[in-house]
């Protein structure tokens, strides 16, 4: 996956040109202003937003009591013989 931009581990260590996409704003983190009021914000392993991303992808993937999970996902294979 490195010529995505990834260095090949868990965390997806960037190249320096997706390193350069980035600056540190001001509660610490590094992000990159979108605009329009969305800002894209950088989660490694020391983030204290990791907690917070792991439990929207959960829910997002899997769903919850009252919502259906990722649609991609909400599939049944019924094989055929």
């Amino acid at each position: 996956m490195s010529h995505l931009g990834f260095g090949g581990d868990l965390w997806g260590r960037c190249s320096r040109k997706v390193d350069a996409l980035f600056t540190r704003g001001p509660k610490g983190f590094m992000e990159r202003d979108l605009g329009g009021g969305f800002v894209v914000v950088r989660v490694d392993e020391n983030s204290p937003l990791t907690l917070e991303v792991i439990d929207v992808i959960a829910r997002g993937e899997c769903g919850t009591t009252k919502t259906a999970p990722d649609p991609l996902l909400d599939w049944v294979f019924n094989g055929v013989r």
